[in-house]
């Protein structure tokens, strides 16, 4: 993959890419075609050069052939814990599922781990 050499060559000075070339080493990870080794060695050197717009831009129009997304839910209700890592509030997502599931409602949940505590209005 010449362009993962661009890159990652030091000698060449950490070289920019084009908006192809950073397209297709995304469409790379992304398909899981590309080695950890490739992929360190890639990550590395756009942590240590910085990202160009255009690098930016071929890899989410990469992410954005790749993604999926799910079908949506009519008249569904969206439930979500509270995403701020707080610990005294109650906890009733689950109840609150399994109740909206009993009354016939389509639901659908979000959530994260380990998302810390916000400070500030949130």
């Amino acid at each position: 993959m010449k362009a993962l050499k661009k890159l990652t060559r030091l000698h060449d000075h950490l070289q920019d890419l084009t908006w192809e070339e950073a397209r297709e080493i995304m469409l790379h990870i992304l398909e899981g075609r590309m080695s950890d080794i490739r992929l360190s060695s890639f990550l590395t050197a756009m942590r240590i050069k910085g990202e160009t717009v255009e690098e930016l831009k071929g890899i989410i129009s990469a992410i954005e052939e790749k993604i999926k997304y799910p079908e949506p839910i009519e008249d569904g209700l969206s439930l979500s814990l509270n995403y701020d890592g707080k610990k005294k509030t109650i906890y009733i997502l689950p109840s609150a599922l399994a109740i909206a599931t009993r009354c016939g409602i389509r639901v659908t949940y979000h959530w994260a781990e380990k998302v810390p505590a916000k400070e500030g209005v949130t």
